[in-house]
C-alpha cells in the first residue's frame, strides 16, 4: 500500500501537505478491519477517534535530517495523513482497537453481539 491523493495547504504562512493514505477494509463474519498506508507514522503522532459514528485517523510525519547531512535530494516529505470513515451501524464503538506495525495501521471493528450470525438450535419434537 502507498499514501496517495495529496492536498497542500497553507497553515499560518506554512505548506501543510495532508496524504489521504490508501487504505483496505475487509469484512469478517465478526469484525470490519480496515487497513491503511501511513509509513513514518509512529503510535506517539497517530490519533484514531471515533465520533458521531465516523472514524478518524491523523498521524503527522516530520522528516528529519540527521545531524551533519545536508539534504542532496528529497523523495520523500513530511505531512499530515488524514482520512475518515463512515462506520456501519452494527460496529461496537467501543470495542474498537487499532495497532501499527511496519507503516501499516490496522484498525479492528468488532461488530456488535446482535449483528453476528448466531446459530439456532433445533429441537425435535
Amino acid at each position: 500500500m502507498t499514501a496517495c491523493n495529496v492536498n497542500v495547504k497553507k497553515q499560518d504562512d506554512v505548506q501543510v501537505r495532508e496524504f489521504l493514505p490508501a487504505a483496505d477494509i475487509y469484512e469478517r463474519i465478526d469484525a470490519y478491519v480496515i487497513e491503511a498506508s501511513v509509513p513514518g507514522a509512529d503510535p506517539e503522532t497517530l490519533q484514531v477517534q471515533v465520533q458521531d459514528g465516523v472514524l478518524r485517523v491523523r498521524a503527522t510525519v516530520a522528516v528529519e535530517v540527521p545531524e551533519g547531512h545536508e539534504v542532496l535530494h528529497r523523495g520523500y516529505v513530511g505531512g499530515d495523513y488524514v482520512r475518515s470513515f463512515r462506520l456501519p451501524r452494527e460496529v461496537d464503538a467501543g470495542d474498537i482497537m487499532a495497532r501499527i506495525r511496519n507503516g501499516i495501521l490496522t484498525v479492528s471493528l468488532p461488530k456488535k453481539a446482535e449483528a453476528k450470525p448466531r446459530q439456532v438450535e433445533v429441537v425435535a419434537e
